[in-house]
């Protein structure tokens, strides 16, 4: 069950306070516009990075570019591979990792090492991932993170998990161990995500904490009050 904590409303309340009634509406509205707003963002981003990673490691080597390549301990070695495309239509992404190494014996699976990741989303907004390895299985169709990551997007959201086994032909992700996402409205955290449905449905689980953000009186963009 979602522990949902609010911070300390900064407005001048009435003597009293807010009303009950009111006080929990208000904490529902802006729990319901987060939900709605940020967290299709962050399932949009995680897929379409998975995705974009994916396709580094599914296309070594013909058509990514790379430094040099050598053979080691019976495995393929490529130097700073990297890919660039667009991604739904005229959003750009970019791809790259220190190394990339396949073993000759099991040419099915490609480790990547030191991704960093770059994509365009919604008007002006893009995102950028930043994983220490990642494992594509090309038989399975399946990516796995399976050291620490954090996906950041330019707008504020960050987020940071631990792993995630992702289902390329599904679009499904599943992450176990603490994840965070954090944005300038609030702050979720839990033990389990899964993301399915092509980033529609994003489920946390075990030990899920929220902690809803005040908006600020004056919004920078427009310098209107806030709610």
């Amino acid at each position: 069950m979602a522990n949902v904590t609010p911070y300390p409303a900064t407005e001048n309340l009435p003597k009293g306070g807010l009303p009950k009634g009111y006080a929990k509406a208000r904490k529902h509205s802006r729990l319901v516009r987060f939900l709605k707003i940020a967290f299709p963002i962050a399932a949009l981003l995680a897929i379409a990075m998975f995705i974009g990673v994916t396709m580094l490691a599914r296309a070594l080597p013909p058509d990514v570019g790379f430094a040099g390549a050598s053979i080691s301990g019976g495995k393929l070695v490529m130097a700073n591979p990297h890919m660039t495309g667009r991604a739904g239509g005229d959003k750009m992404y970019s791809v790259v990792a220190s190394r990339a190494v396949q073993d000759l014996s099991a040419q099915d699976v490609v480790r990547l090492e030191d991704i960093s990741a770059e994509i365009e989303f919604g008007k002006d907004d893009s995102a950028t991932l930043e994983a220490v390895s990642g494992i594509y299985n090309r038989v399975e169709n399946m990516l796995t993170l399976d050291q620490p990551f954090t996906v950041v997007t330019r707008s504020g959201m960050k987020a940071n998990l631990r792993q995630a086994d992702i289902n390329i032909e599904t679009s499904e992700l599943k992450s176990e161990g603490r994840v965070r996402i954090d944005t300038d409205q609030a702050l979720i955290s839990a033990e389990k995500l899964v993301i399915s449905d092509n980033g529609s449905l994003i489920t946390f689980k075990d030990n899920v904490d929220m902690t809803i953000k005040p908006q600020e009186k004056k919004n920078r963009k427009t310098g209107r009050s806030g709610d």
